[in-house]
């Protein structure tokens, strides 16, 4: 396995990736990438949750990590929580059954069914 590459990556304000701790024996291996979502401006602060949330936390944040223009879908960022900041109308863990009004679009992007009707685009 001398090609293996590991990229591991780490958002700063989760705890869940310091257990175990290596006092215990745990061994950190691969290349760490640190990203921090507390530095976008479209979340809420945060908590341990989102934090370690893949959607919020990470997918997100690796998202805007090269600029404002975000080119994921900001609607999956509340597909399992409630990160997004109210301004975006999108529900809180909307997937779910009927997918609390959520609608995909032809282009994969998802949009709430009355925003869309209205002709809101909550994409910044």
């Amino acid at each position: 396995m001398k090609d293996l590459r590991i990229l591991k990556t780490r958002n700063a304000p989760d705890i869940v990736p310091t257990v175990p701790p290596i006092t215990v024996g745990y061994t950190p291996i691969g290349v760490e990438l640190l990203i921090d979502s507390r530095k976008s401006k479209y979340l809420n602060p945060g908590d341990t949750y989102t934090w370690h949330n893949l959607e919020a936390g990470y997918l997100h944040t690796l998202a805007i990590q090269n600029g404002d223009k975000v080119e994921r879908d900001l609607a999956l960022v509340n597909k399992g929580s409630g990160a997004l900041k109210p301004k975006y109308s999108i529900p809180f863990s909307w997937w779910c059954e009927e997918n609390k009004g959520m609608v995909q679009n032809s282009d994969g992007s998802w949009q709430c069914v009355i925003m869309k009707l209205m002709k809101i685009d909550h994409h910044p």
